[in-house]
């Protein structure tokens, strides 16, 4: 080997330590979604490897994840897999959807308290994982599922339930900004709610009032989709950014405005080839399903559109993530 070949090796060595360095964790990752199961549709397509997709996703430094689900009886069981992989530090939210407002019913706040209130994380304790009330906010482009009225009154007992135990948010806006704003203003007056507005597709304009109001915005692919959303992510300040995948949905494909930084991602973090489901392999991605293990490529994506190092938005990331949910 020549000296060049030599420092060629030495150079990538150090890159190499300083890439398996950086942290990641999931703010948004729907793991108790029967996709991890290999049940697509009902149809079961493949083995369950919901611990493969786990285990692929710390080996890229994806070394946390809040799991989350659509109601009480869906927040209990990605609670369950929060414990599960508690020494991957997982953890989870719990909330009802906006789209499945309908299910808001008298005694359900309180259903919704006790099980935070039994299961709040803090600290080292086993067995309690819980840290955001949520995903719960509003969905007016969904609303054959809940109408406004109903969508509005659920967010707005949930905004309260936040303040009484004094936890942050995970919340959900789709094309809703403007009543979103006027719901959590008037229900919660001059204090205003700790929490990460997530899979954020709205403007840079609708960006910089949700951030004025004190609020993180998260990422993923959905919100990398277009031009327009390449500037929002541009503009969204270091220290109000958090990343997630919405995984097993809003992946990233050939189709999305920042395709051509896909390949630029360093090898390092690149998982396999995803294989469609039926040449399904333990190795690999499920093709069409989006996992953990791609988070790095989005705060990789995110660095491209902000022209930075890919560890300045994986590490400011990473600190927004546990000083909100003080984990």
């Amino acid at each position: 080997m020549d000296k060049m070949e030599a420092l060629k090796r030495q150079i990538r060595q150090l890159q190499l330590d300083s890439l398996s360095e950086l942290r990641f964790i999931d703010i948004g990752l729907n793991l108790a979604d029967s996709m991890f199961r290999g049940v697509y549709r009902s149809k079961q397509s493949h083995p369950d490897d919901l611990k493969a997709v786990v285990e692929r996703a710390h080996r890229v430094g994806v070394d946390g994840a809040m799991l989350t689900g659509g109601n009480l009886e869906e927040s209990v069981e990605a609670h369950n897999l929060a414990i599960q992989f508690s020494d991957f530090a997982y953890f989870s939210t719990a909330g009802l959807h906006p789209t499945r407002s309908n299910e808001f019913v008298d005694g359900y706040t309180t259903q919704l308290e006790q099980f935070i209130s039994d299961n709040r994380y803090r600290g080292a304790v086993r067995g309690k994982r819980v840290v955001a009330v949520g995903e719960c906010g509003l969905d007016w482009d969904r609303l054959h599922f809940a109408d406004k009225p109903k969508q509005i009154e659920a967010f707005a007992a949930q905004l309260q339930l936040a303040q009484r135990l004094d936890m942050p948010m995970f919340l959900h806006s789709r094309n809703c900004h403007s009543d979103l704003v006027k719901v959590i203003k008037s229900t919660c007056g001059i204090k205003l709610p700790r929490g990460c507005v997530h899979s954020f597709t709205g403007t840079v304009q609708e960006m910089h009032e949700l951030v004025k109001m004190g609020l993180y915005i998260g990422l993923n692919g959905c919100s990398l989709k277009t031009e327009e959303s390449i500037q929002v992510a541009k503009a969204v300040p270091l220290d109000r950014l958090m990343i997630e995948t919405d995984a097993p949905w809003c992946g990233v494909s050939s189709t999305h405005a920042m395709h051509e930084h896909i390949d630029t991602l360093d090898d390092f973090f690149k998982l396999n080839p995803p294989l469609k489901k039926e040449k399904w392999s333990e190795e690999a991605p499920v093709k069409g399903r989006n996992e953990p293990g791609y988070l790095p490529l989005i705060a990789h994506l995110i660095a491209c559109a902000k022209e930075l190092p890919l560890h300045i938005v994986a590490n400011a990331a990473h600190m927004n993530t546990n000083s909100l949910f003080e984990l």
